[in-house]
């Protein structure tokens, strides 16, 4: 999970001890247990020949196991690799399966593609995180529950970042409440957050969660910390201390999320919950912790 950490500059000093400065965030582009892998870059990694070369490839590959058509199964299995600074595909993990052998032929096929063109930033390649969904359908199977057509159809335009779009096939799939109008919700959301509408992704994720959606709780995590980080830039700082605790409430054992709400604390003036806040952090093994506690909770 990639996070943006925030850090007080040491000229700091609490509005209680004197009169308050400007405070500056430094940007922690990493993810944790993976260093220096990216999640969205100013070029994006892309399969050689663009996204009808990768179509026809799975296409090509990909084949149904014996024991998913036996037995009816069908869905999507999301897939979650890096791709290296010179396109090779490396760190292939499931993300969400349907079993019947469908997760291992996924896998296969993610792992096997040929090197993708890397993604860049700033002028240089850098290693990108890129999720890809791998559909498995069973033509003509009228005993297993087809997928919502309005539903399907915002998915392919959300893989190809088509968000507007996206939504207005989400919200046929709400309206006529589909098979899979809870993760529409969900999706809506997210394409919302990628619109820059922060108060709207908020609104519809929370939904998605009320519903009982099915999701990848990391990845959600992941979405309402960079929406806290999105109001912290705002100086929305109530928003974001909202959006912060909802990703704890999702990964409460994650130190970067504790560090970030204390920081937004101190902000706010409550010394005594950031200092709580920052215990935790450093219970949880997030470095920088105990040298904030040093010098502003004593």
């Amino acid at each position: 999970m990639k996070y943006r950490i925030l850090f007080l500059t040491l000229s700091w000093i609490v509005s209680s001890y004197g009169n308050a400065q400007d405070l500056s965030t430094v940007v922690d582009d990493t993810v944790s247990n993976n260093p220096n892998v990216f999640t969205l870059v100013e070029v994006m990694p892309q399969f050689p020949g663009g996204d009808g070369a990768r179509i026809m490839y799975l296409s090509q590959n990909i084949y149904y196991p014996r024991d998913a058509r036996e037995k009816g199964i069908q869905g999507r299995v999301f897939i979650t690799f890096v791709v290296d600074v010179d396109g090779k595909i490396t760190d292939v993990k499931l993300l969400r399966g349907i079993g019947g052998g469908c997760d291992e032929v996924a896998l296969n096929l993610v792992k096997n593609m040929p090197n993708w063109i890397p993604g860049r930033q700033r002028g240089k390649n850098v290693r990108v995180q890129f999720n890809m969904p791998i559909s498995f359908r069973i033509e003509g199977l009228s005993s297993v529950p087809k997928w919502d057509d309005s539903y399907e159809k915002g998915n392919v335009f959300f893989d190809q970042q088509k968000y507007e779009k996206a939504i207005g096939r989400y919200s046929k799939s709400i309206k006529k409440k589909g098979s899979f109008f809870k993760e529409a919700y969900l999706n809506r959301g997210i394409c919302k957050y990628h619109l820059g509408d922060m108060d709207g992704a908020t609104t519809d994720m929370k939904k998605a969660i009320d519903l009982g959606a099915r999701f990848n709780i990391e990845e959600q995590a992941l979405i309402y910390f960079n929406m806290g980080n999105e109001y912290f830039d705002k100086k929305e700082y109530d928003k974001a201390i909202e959006l912060y605790n909802e990703s704890a409430n999702l990964t409460p054992e994650d130190g970067n999320i504790y560090f970030n709400i204390g920081i937004v604390n101190f902000y706010l003036g409550n010394k005594e919950q950031a200092c709580k806040d920052m215990h935790k952090a450093k219970e949880l093994g997030k470095e920088g912790a105990g040298q904030i506690i040093g010098e502003r909770c004593n």
